[in-house]
């Protein structure tokens, strides 16, 4: 949406253009930053300054066939006059339909966005009823098929897997997309401070008595003000914008997707900003649409599991889940144990390869434990089982097929709890079933030895 000179001299001089200053509202820069090749654009005169149409209404309609950044081209009037570059996020569209009379223009829908600059639609009824309207007027044949959303409940996902698929923000915890619908998310508790600031304030839990989620608004320092983000969520019942929930529970790991939510109430608080400074926030009181309960103590086996859950649907040979356990022992050995601290990327991919190997040493070991060799027993949608390390992952941070074992729930125990001389004929056991590896020897075994 903008002035009629704008329109004109984009129209006059092919190809036809639009454009976003780098100053520009956050809005208008962020709407730009999702757009992408072949979405549609609606064109809409400011009637204020139209000097063409005494009406309010869509006088055109085209496809984005090209996205750039170009910070030397004088193409607009204004940037020729003053001989500088104002506007540098570009794009390029063919128009599909462009009216120019009263009499042919779309008819504006009430509810539709309604400012300057790059808007998105995000209300779907609205869509609908737009394109329905540009398709009987204009015989045109556009169409819109509300996307799937990409993440299973209860299913655990890396954030910028997460960013990729639903093309939102990699910033912030309320991020809107252009879909139509609000993502949040709730990262782990951490108390770090790097230059003087903590990296994470907003300690968003759930009410055990209600299972209400206690969410905190947007913004770090001072006073959160009602906009964008926060004004979003306040309002999307009333925007009918579905809200979609992931947590997460350890610092640097994946996020768990919890269905969507709805705003029960939102109240104000007292909280600590980033600098540890006293502000007035808002807080979100969140209900799931879905019965599950969010239980934080069980989420590291809930992840396993699903990861487990999700490889056995690939339906993968021995020899090759072989192959991929042995590319991926040899990258882990490479890599080494964890040595005292690291950098946080460090750790989650750590994390990320310990979870790797285990759901594979679960599919290549998957009919009985290595030790008793009593068959697993079947789940709903699997069968259970469990990953033991030989020497401890707090002792060794070792995640090699040879510290290893796909055992029972029994046999994990005893490893864990059972006197020596029992781990030691357990261990002795294991090995004679798998003469082939050469596992790491525990503790135990080598008081034995010595």
């Amino acid at each position: 949406m903008g002035p009629w000179s704008s329109w004109s001299h984009s129209l006059e001089n092919e190809p036809l253009q639009w454009r976003i200053r780098d100053d520009s509202q956050n809005s208008n820069l962020s709407i730009y930053n999702l757009l992408e090749v072949d979405d549609i654009v609606f064109f809409k005169v400011s009637l204020k300054h139209s000097k063409k149409f005494s009406k309010n209404g869509i006088f055109g309609v085209g496809k984005v066939k090209r996205k750039f950044h170009d910070s030397k081209s004088r193409f607009w009037p204004d940037e020729k006059a003053e001989n500088k570059v104002q506007y540098p996020h570009r794009f390029e569209m063919e128009p599909l339909m462009i009216v120019d009379s009263d009499k042919d223009l779309l008819p504006w829908i009430n509810g539709l966005p309604f400012t300057k600059g790059l808007n998105h639609i995000v209300q779907t009824n609205l869509l609908k009823s737009l394109i329905a309207s540009c398709n009987k007027k204009w015989k045109l044949n556009l169409t819109y098929t509300p996307p799937e959303f990409p993440f299973e409940i209860n299913g655990f996902y890396d954030k910028e897997e997460i960013r990729k698929k639903l093309k939102i923000s990699p910033y912030g915890g309320i991020r809107i997309s252009k879909a139509g619908f609000i993502g949040l998310f709730s990262n782990a508790v951490e108390t770090r401070k790097i230059n003087d600031k903590f990296q994470n304030i907003y300690h968003d839990y759930v009410d055990p008595k209600t299972n209400l989620i206690h969410y905190t608004g947007q913004g770090q320092e001072d006073d959160q003000q009602l906009t964008v983000g926060n004004l979003a969520l306040y309002n999307a019942k009333k925007d009918l914008k579905p809200i979609h929930y992931f947590r997460q529970y350890e610092v640097g790991g994946n996020h768990e997707y919890l269905g969507t939510v709805k705003v029960v109430k939102t109240t104000n608080e007292i909280q600590n900003d980033s600098k540890g400074n006293e502000r007035n926030v808002f807080v979100f009181w969140l209900k799931l649409t879905s019965i599950q309960k969010i239980i934080d103590e069980s989420s590291s086996q809930r992840e396993e599991d699903f990861e487990f859950i999700s490889a056995r649907k690939q339906n993968k040979t021995s020899e090759e889940i072989d192959a991929e356990i042995h590319e991926l022992n040899e990258q882990i050995t490479k890599l080494g144990p964890k040595k005292g601290k690291t950098a946080q990327r460090k750790e989650k991919f750590e994390k990320k390869r310990n979870l790797k190997m285990v759901t594979k040493m679960k599919l290549r070991f998957k009919e009985k434990c290595q030790v008793c060799e009593i068959p697993h027993f079947e789940t709903e949608n699997s069968y259970y089982c469990e990953v033991h390390h030989l020497i401890p992952w707090s002792i060794s941070h070792d995640d090699t097929i040879e510290n290893l074992v796909v055992v029972c729930p029994t046999c994990h125990k005893k490893f864990d709890q059972a006197k020596d001389e029992i781990k030691i004929s357990m261990f002795e056991l294991l090995c004679k079933n798998y003469p082939k590896i050469h596992f790491k020897s525990p503790s135990y075994i080598i008081q034995k030895k010595e």
